[in-house]
């Protein structure tokens, strides 16, 4: 869940203006915090606390919704001339 990425729905911003759900002011925070881009492991190194929890009791209340998942990509870079004769290779198949 730490690399998943939450929006605010259209509750989810009717309820940071009128605050009728009485949300403590951390949660407030952390639902303001919700942006669409950032995970949750990034939103909790913001609020200091564990977001996971609030986030899933928000998704739950329809106020946010899940955009993504952010994936960690490891590669390696590829040598210049090993990169051309993949493509020559590829063009020669044809």
């Amino acid at each position: 869940m730490q690399r998943d990425v939450y929006r605010k729905t259209e509750a989810g911003h009717a309820e940071i203006r009128s605050r009728a759900l009485g949300l403590d002011a951390r949660a407030r925070g952390l639902l303001i915090l919700v942006n669409g881009r950032l995970t949750v492991g990034e939103l909790t190194a913001r609020v200091g606390f564990d977001a996971a929890e609030a986030l899933t009791r928000f998704a739950g209340a329809g106020l946010i919704e899940r955009v993504a998942s952010a994936v960690s990509v490891k590669t390696k870079p590829v040598p210049a001339e090993q990169l051309a004769r993949r493509i020559a290779q590829g063009r020669e198949g044809r």
